[in-house]
């Protein structure tokens, strides 16, 4: 067990974590918004305080989370920092998601739904390919960043793809939608992530994960998923590959993620034959209508396995469920079920007096049978008065989710404090009175939920007035990444104001501002005047409510005096930086008549002059831009080298040297690969070749010559997946082993697969010298034969 973690708001760990405010609470320790002043942004930082019998396993965990993670740098995974030590605390910094997780989605509708999951699936092929599954799949895992992003989280009991044989170590997971190899405990596989992500999408659409609530590990491994029946219509098409992704064997599943984002894809798109106009309506069926083998309808999940005192509060992390995982052994015993009994001493009153058969069927055979998701009452309690009531709570209930959706997607779970996570506590409670019977304790519960989203709301205008003043005092002290997280924030809280838009804006731009005001500072500080006058100017025409540009103009401006030449000077910087030459050279000249040795009126004249020059050089910019146009970048380079060598200063030159030394160098690369394609049999080669075909695929306007190299390369690619035959020849006495690849033993003829590339056979017997056969595997090769042989004696 874990003792309580005293976290304080204020409070700085490891001397550099400032903590903010909690976002999540559990049985292992806790999750809070820190400020890392290092990177200059707010994070996630999740803080165990284990006993002293469990430190060394809490921090292998982290340090497992940690090394699953950091090999994985896709935009759709939550990045994972270093672990760290503070006395007894251990802590694991993570990247801040501040938008919620995906069980917001739960019973939305396919085109909602699916969209996210080719996003998660995306990022599980990334994982996949090097290495790593995730194998706890679900919506508390999907979170969304502050611009509705979905990141995959949680890598704790992630497993690196193991060599046959290797032993497995026992890992936290979710019992709903872990794959049966999972629950036998057998080797990870990215057929358990297909499971997962299919029971994710049964669990959005229908509102319920596969086999809830009566999850027993041995049928979960044996009997097939309750037919999916969604909370609204889909094409029938997503139902049989939901259906396809939950097989029991999972030779039957997709072979891999990308034929699952392929086929959910496909589903996307299938709304051409799916009538809407048509098809049945989905019916939810009242609570005691149901039967032992379906979910509960139109209500939020409670969780089986654990009853979990407070749901998690929304931001970055799973809260409770992040830090209270159900662990399964592989072979989990078989618990003895109970009956469900109601809280309402009224209904058991009248169980009493029912006859002793009824008694037998309500009480004693749910022993022997699957348990009943509802207390036995709602079976009976079926006069008008409390149908009508159910009625009216079932509404309150769909108004108040209506509200709480919409305060997650303004961001309530960053701003909204403790009346927000006590709303969604009530609203839970709200639903296990409901559950158990008590109606009234349910209405309770519900109308002091729906008063606490009161208070969240009018608490709005508020949390939208403090990110603005963050974002402003963020933009004031040059902090880009906390502004724009600031007003991102002010954004989504009131997504018409126009201050938030403002803000961000000037966030975007305060890259270009910084080095101006830098130079400018610098500039005021040598008594250059002139100078700084200019990037103030340049400052003020990116961002015309800086308010340090603004000072900063005042201050040089006041610096000059009443000087006429000074004056006549800084007019003249002021308008060369706004681009007014004519205006600039004529307040140079008349600086220049009052003092004809002044410095600051000679390098006026020489900026204009040089700017003017640049002018002058419309025909070669001409010329060169049609160069690149047609791209011929290596006469585009020669072209604007030759421009420079005549005057450095010409910014149109340097930017198009730039530009034309950057596409010469990866059209060559690109036609290196297509010249040899026999380099790409390396491993390395492929995943530079990779590489640059992104770098080439974002290339802005790429002409008909980049186009025809990229679909070139593209398609010599996959050649160097496909596995080439071939086959081994020894004398039943040799060893025979290729690295990389496995030990075969000794045999007389063996046929295996490779994919192309270089390779080493290696042929081993006792007394006799070691046999090595450097082969080279072709893509498209007809089958190739290797003789190894120990024939030597030593």
């Amino acid at each position: 067990m874990t003792e309580a973690v005293t976290a304080t708001p204020g409070r700085r760990l490891a001397a550099r974590y400032i903590l903010h405010e909690r976002l999540g609470v559990g049985g292992q320790g806790e999750v809070w918004r820190a400020h890392d002043p290092e990177r200059g942004v707010d994070i996630a930082l999740k803080i165990l305080q284990p006993s002293p019998g469990r430190a060394a396993d809490a921090w292998a965990a982290l340090l497992n989370e940690h090394e699953s993670a950091s090999h994985l740098d896709h935009p759709g995974i939550l990045k994972v920092y270093p672990p760290e030590r503070d006395c007894g605390d251990l802590l694991l910094p993570m990247e801040l998601a501040a938008g919620g997780d995906l069980r917001r989605l739960r019973g939305a509708g396919y085109l909602a739904v699916v969209p996210v999951l080719l996003e998660v699936a995306q990022a599980l092929e990334y994982a996949h390919e090097r290495g790593v599954v995730h194998r706890d799949l679900k919506p508390s895992n999907v979170l969304f960043d502050a611009r509705g992003r979905a990141k995959l989280a949680d890598f704790g009991a992630a497993a690196r793809l193991a060599d046959p044989g290797q032993g497995v170590e026992p890992r936290p997971l979710s019992p709903f939608s872990a794959s049966p190899e999972q629950l036998r405990g057998e080797p990870p596989a990215p057929s358990d992530d297909v499971y997962g992500l299919g029971a994710l999408a049964y669990e959005l659409l229908s509102r319920y994960p596969p086999h809830y609530p009566n999850f027993d590990a041995r049928a979960a491994q044996r009997d097939p998923v309750p037919p999916l029946v969604p909370a609204q219509q889909m094409p029938p098409q997503l139902g049989v590959l939901i259906a396809r992704m939950l097989a029991k064997n999972a030779k039957e599943r997709a072979a891999s993620m990308r034929e699952c984002i392929d086929a959910l894809d496909a589903s996307l798109n299938d709304t051409l034959s799916f009538d809407f106009e048509t098809a049945e309506p989905p019916r939810e069926a009242p609570p005691r209508e149901r039967t032992p083998e379906q979910g509960p309808v139109g209500r939020a999940p409670v969780k089986a396995a654990s009853a979990s005192p407070a749901p998690p509060t929304p931001g970055v992390i799973d809260g409770q469920a992040l830090w209270e995982e159900l662990r399964q052994s592989a072979h989990p015993a078989r618990t003895r079920l109970e009956p469900i009994r109601s809280g309402t001493p009224r209904v058991l009153l009248l169980l009493t007096g029912l006859a002793a058969a009824a008694l037998a069927a309500f009480v004693w055979l749910p022993r022997y049978a699957r348990v009943q998701p509802e207390a036995p009452t709602a079976l009976v309690n079926g006069a008008p008065a409390a149908g009508g009531a159910a009625a009216a709570f079932s509404a309150q209930r769909t108004v108040f989710d209506s509200r709480l959706a919409a305060l997650e997607s303004r961001g309530a779970g960053v701003w909204g404090g403790a009346d927000f996570a006590a709303a969604k506590t009530r609203a839970a409670e709200s639903v296990g009175a409901y559950d158990a019977g008590s109606l009234t304790l349910a209405q309770q519960r519900l109308a002091q939920a729906s008063g606490l989203l009161a208070a969240v709301e009018r608490a709005a205008p508020a949390a939208l007035a403090a990110q603005l003043v963050a974002g402003e005092r963020a933009l004031a002290a040059g902090q880009q990444e906390l502004a724009a997280q600031a007003f991102d924030l002010a954004a989504r809280i009131d997504r018409q104001d126009p201050r938030a838009a403002l803000g961000q804006t000037r966030a975007r731009q305060l890259s270009g501002v910084l080095p101006l005001l830098a130079d400018a500072e610098n500039a005021q500080s040598e008594r250059q005047y002139a100078r700084a006058a200019q990037d103030y100017t340049r400052a003020l025409s990116i961002d015309p409510k800086n308010a340090e540009a603004r000072a900063g103009l005042a201050r040089v401006n006041a610096a000059l005096g009443d000087d006429s030449y000074a004056r006549a000077a800084g007019e003249g910087f002021a308008a060369l930086g706004a681009g007014r030459l004519e205006e600039a050279r004529a307040a140079f000249l008349r600086a220049r008549s009052l003092r004809p040795d002044g410095t600051e009126a000679a390098e006026g004249l020489r900026r204009v002059d040089a700017v003017t020059g640049e002018r002058a050089y419309a025909a070669q910019r001409a010329r060169g831009q049609a160069l690149e146009a047609g791209e011929h970048w290596g006469e585009a380079l020669r072209l604007y080298e030759s421009v420079l060598r005549q005057d450095r200063s010409l910014a149109f030159a340097q930017q198009g040297k730039a530009r034309a030394a950057a596409r010469l160098k990866l059209g060559e690369s690109l036609q290196t690969l297509i010249d040899r394609p026999d380099r790409l049999a390396s491993p390395e080669v492929r995943s530079a070749a990779l590489t640059l075909l992104q770098s080439a695929q974002v290339e802005p306007s790429p002409g008909p010559m980049l186009r025809g190299q990229i679909a070139r390369l593209s398609a010599l690619l996959p050649e160097f997946d496909k596995p080439v035959h071939l086959s081994l020849l020894s004398d039943s006495l040799t060893q025979v082993a290729i690295p990389s690849v496995g030990a075969f033993g000794a045999f007389a003829r063996r046929d295996i697969e490779l994919k192309p590339g270089r390779y080493t056979v290696i042929g081993t017997r006792n007394g006799y010298r070691d046999v090595r056969r450097d082969i080279t595997v072709s893509p498209g090769q007809s089958a190739q034969t290797v003789s190894v042989v120990c024939s030597e004696p030593i």
